[in-house]
């Protein structure tokens, strides 16, 4: 990384990113149980394009779910947060989770679309937050089955 304005950030090493195993599971949890639960209040007065206010409570959510959901299918987490969303996808597919790899995709080509609108199709703004529902949905089971097989 090189720092375009301010100070430079200290080097990263993957010694840096040795806890983050456990703490990607915490946080992956957390959010899954905000989009399950409290996410659908937010939506429901919302319909067409408002919705997209909706979407911007998710986007910083999914945008580490990738990486959190690599790292407990054992990628090395140093690796994991340094891929691009591209990347991410593709490793969710060949690691045995496709279903988790299009709700990634799903989400990103929904607010492509929405971009490419204005902002203005409600029902991209729509598939945008069923493929973040069913991300996280399907990521909290990934990661309840995981728990129960370890000794």
């Amino acid at each position: 990384m090189r720092t375009l304005h301010g100070e430079p950030y200290p080097d990263v090493t993957a010694g840096a990113y040795a806890g983050a195993r456990t703490v990607d599971a915490q946080r992956f949890l957390a959010d899954a149980d905000f989009v399950i639960t409290e996410l659908p209040a937010k939506l429901v007065d919302r319909p067409g394009r408002l919705a997209w206010q909706v979407v911007t409570v998710l986007a910083w959510r999914m945008g580490p779910a990738g990486p959190r959901l690599l790292t407990q299918l054992g990628i090395d987490p140093y690796t994991a947060w340094r891929v691009n969303r591209t990347a991410i996808v593709a490793q969710l597919a060949e690691r045995g989770h496709p279903d988790l790899a299009r709700c990634c995709a799903a989400f990103y080509l929904a607010g492509w679309q929405g971009y490419r609108s204005g902002f203005a199709d409600g029902d991209a703004a729509a598939d945008a937050v069923r493929a973040a529902a069913r991300l996280f949905r399907e990521g909290r089971e990934l990661l309840r089955r995981a728990a129960t097989d370890r000794p």
